[in-house]
């Protein structure tokens, strides 16, 4: 029985064959207009190059017959088929003829966006307008797009929000508007056109994504959570929101150690379940070893300066080194770390396969992650077993909750005795100096005199992003504030929505200190975002810094202590809580880390209560910072291929054990 598909595909040959059939008469008798016909039959049956052919031929012989819609037709196809010149061709042919078609002149600003000459489509756009055409809204998003390119973001704005106050329901356009908003740093702004762009489309999923990440971007923890873990119970998060959840819950004040491992081996579960292969391997102890470092990390960023080390000062003769580099930028970082290396793969824009066949080529003895789940990471790939042993280096500060990892670097400060059970990766191994060291800025300027000889007042500085700042945290810093009351507080971070008045950032500043009885007008100062060596010029503005807890600053507090500003930290019961002793206490200044609330408030007032004893800190700190464990780059490489080695040496006895073990039996 022939199907109500097939019937309805025989009926329309039928017609197109009379209609095909009546045009050829039409023509054989002189009438041009019956190539447009057979072009557009052409097209209906399939047949895009005759569709052209007889189409062109129209417009070319059509004299005085022709029409706007011939070469609009003509157009349209040469859009389907991708021939953006041709069609840029039609639409100049036919506007010689109608220059005020708007359907043309929208149709050759198409071509011309196409063809990346933006400044033309941006002129042929506002033609059409003009000529009282009718914009579609891909239209609108290309105007944009050449308007953002050809005039700058401010003008490509202004014209998105006029179009969207007429057009309120056009999700794509917040999103476009969003886009160029998150790109220039205004997180209050993007976040609102996320959330208008969700309103349209409520079922939408990935809107939804969009949504949560510029929700918390702009602060709204609260918002944020509720949209992924809806997503997540609905298992439609997608893998990398899954991951950037996970980075966030390191943030949450109501997390638990526990918590946080549960968290992270129910991500596993679902997108890295273990699969390792038996590679095969020279089980020999001592020779040199192949060891990979896969990564985000190795170009100038916060991370590179707590990596560089183990590429600075490595036993070349022991370990060949294979850097799978995540990132692909190029700077005087990355030129180091590539000439550092005994391999470099630039593995950007490999797929997922292809990163794992070029790691399974090198036939490595041990790989290395360094990036966790931060963004662009591919820790999920270790899950395929890229190497005989696996390992991980905690610059993403907690557990992967992935058993896949054999060992996870660590050390006596973020990890006690006692609290392995804390990681679900198969062991720890502790670091004697530390699991990292820092290697400060060449470029950081002086610290300069203490702010308080010219001030008359104290200045506490808080230099985290507004996301670690948790309640109990502000409550800790209104403490402070109540017990120093001539004191200020100074607020520098990357945001460049810190500087707008009427920025959500600056309201929830404004409101966690108001809640807390501090009058954030009188008590706070802002200093504007900075790039290096600025941000470190903003640093030595203060007197005493603030950490944030329970996630401890890392790279902040260290950029504080080289600029000889004192850190008060809290200690906590899981790694990333601990960070703040991990650098306090390895670069001699310990007794600045809390146990307790209680005692954090009091460390940081009688910081500022004896000036000269200050001011003399200030200027030796940065000597002292320089001659310690945290910043002994030789020793920490050192102390890294020791425990490479020792679980080199482990594994291959296990082996060996495994081989004796089989031939007796």
């Amino acid at each position: 029985m022939t199907s109500k598909v097939e019937s309805a595909r025989l009926a329309a040959s039928g017609r197109f064959a009379q209609s095909r059939a009546a045009a050829d008469l039409e023509l054989a008798s002189g009438n041009i207009a019956a190539l447009q016909t057979l072009g557009v039959l052409a097209l209906h049956e399939g047949r895009a190059g005759d569709a052209v052919q007889l189409l062109r031929r129209a417009c070319r012989e059509g004299g005085a017959e022709v029409r706007p819609s011939w070469f609009q037709n003509l157009a349209a196809v040469q859009a389907k088929l991708a021939a953006w010149d041709e069609m840029l061709q039609t639409t100049q042919a036919g506007l010689f003829h109608f220059p005020d078609d708007a359907a043309l002149l929208r149709q050759s600003a198409r071509a011309q966006y196409e063809r990346r000459d933006l400044a033309a489509a941006a002129a042929r756009y506002q033609d059409a307008v003009r000529s009282g055409g009718e914009l579609t809204g891909q239209d609108l998003l290309r105007w944009a797009e050449a308007i953002y390119e050809v005039e700058g973001a401010e003008v490509a704005v202004d014209k998105l929000q006029d179009w969207l106050q007429e057009r309120p329901d056009f999700a794509e356009g917040h999103t476009l508007l969003a886009d160029i908003l998150d790109e220039h740093g205004h997180a209050t702004d993007t976040a609102k056109h996320r959330q208008l762009a969700h309103a349209c489309r409520p079922d939408d999923d990935g809107l939804a994504e969009q949504l949560a990440y510029a929700l918390w971007q702009a602060g709204d923890a609260q918002g944020f959570y509720a949209i992924v873990e809806s997503l997540i119970a609905k298992q439609t998060a997608s893998r990398q929101l899954h991951s950037f959840y996970l980075a966030t819950l390191l943030h949450h004040d109501g997390m638990d150690a526990g918590g946080i491992r549960n968290a992270h081996e129910q991500w596993a579960a679902r997108f890295a379940p273990s699969a390792r292969d038996n590679l095969p391997l020279d089980r020999n102890p001592g020779r040199r070893l192949r060891i990979g470092y896969l990564g985000i990390e190795f170009h100038q960023n916060q991370s590179y300066y707590f990596l560089a080390h183990l590429l600075r000062y490595r036993d070349a003769a022991q370990y060949e080194i294979f850097i799978y580099d995540l990132a692909g930028v190029c700077d005087y970082a990355s030129l180091e770390c590539e000439g550092l290396a005994d391999h470099w793969r630039r593995m950007r824009h490999a797929s997922d396969d292809e990163l794992v066949d070029t790691i399974r080529r090198d036939q490595l003895d041990i790989l290395v992650d360094t990036s966790g789940h931060y963004s662009n990471g591919r820790t999920a790939l270790f899950s395929r077993g890229l190497a005989p042993l696996q390992v991980r280096i905690p610059n993403y500060p907690s557990t992967l909750g992935m058993s896949c990892f054999d060992a996870i670097l660590a050390d006596r400060w973020v990890c006690p005795e006692g609290t392995e059970n804390q990681y679900s990766e198969r062991k720890v191994l502790r670091v004697a100096g530390g699991y990292m060291a820092y290697n400060p800025r060449p470029d950081a300027p002086p610290p300069g005199p203490l702010p308080m000889l010219r001030n008359g007042f104290a200045t506490f500085g808080m230099f985290q992003r507004i996301q670690k700042m948790t309640s109990p945290c502000w409550d800790a810093i209104a403490a402070v504030l109540r017990s120093a009351p001539t004191s200020k507080l100074l607020i520098h971070t990357a945001s460049s929505d810190l500087m707008n008045p009427e920025s959500f950032e600056r309201e929830l500043y404004a409101r966690a200190l108001g809640d807390r009885g501090i009058d954030a007008t009188e008590r706070l100062v802002f200093a504007p975002p900075e790039p290096m060596p600025g941000h470190l010029r903003a640093v030595a503005q203060c007197d005493v810094a603030l950490d944030t807890f329970p996630y401890n600053g890392q790279t902040t507090t260290c950029e504080c202590l080289w600029m000889g500003v004192p850190v008060v930290s809290l200690h906590g019961d899981y790694h990333v809580s601990r960070i703040g002793n991990w650098v306090l206490d390895r670069a001699g200044f310990g007794e600045w880390c809390a146990k307790d609330v209680d005692e954090y408030v009091r460390v940081a007032t009688s910081l500022v209560q004896d000036v000269t004893k200050l001011a003399a800190l200030r200027e030796t700190m940065r000597d002292k910072v320089a001659r310690s464990l945290l910043t002994d780059g030789p020793r920490i490489a050192q102390d890294t291929e020791a425990c490479y080695r020792q679980l080199w040496q482990d594994f291959c006895n296990e082996q060996q054990g495994e081989h004796v073990d089989a031939a007796a039996s």
